[in-house]
């Protein structure tokens, strides 16, 4: 079986240059972080109920930590409430600026 090997190359003019690529593809990647950022902060907007779920317990422990009264309530890994505490106080706006702050650490995981 021969196979010659200008059947094997792609023809000249159906190359994309890397340029283009990586411009193609930078501009995908803008349009989901952009998507995803407006689907997540319409769901901050909607979210104002800070006792569903565990979020009351979350900021209670990121008071606790800004406080030094305690690391952990035992069954919540420390982390995520020790960057909260640095936005804690005992205000409503804790709770709203908890959820940004939640955002924003969910766009820089993707």
């Amino acid at each position: 079986m021969n196979i010659r090997n200008d059947t094997l190359k792609p023809e000249a003019n159906s190359r994309i240059s890397p340029r283009l690529a990586s411009i193609v593809t930078t501009l995908v990647l803008i349009l989901i972080l952009g998507h995803f950022s407006v689907i997540g902060l319409s769901n901050v907007y909607q979210n104002n109920n800070s006792n569903r779920g565990d979020n009351s317990s979350t900021l209670r422990l990121g008071l606790k930590i800004k406080h030094r009264v305690a690391l952990t309530d035992g069954s919540r890994h420390p982390l995520y409430p020790a960057i909260l505490s640095l936005f804690a106080e005992k205000e409503f706006a804790y709770f709203t600026k908890s959820k940004l702050v939640t955002l924003g650490i969910k766009v820089l995981a993707l």
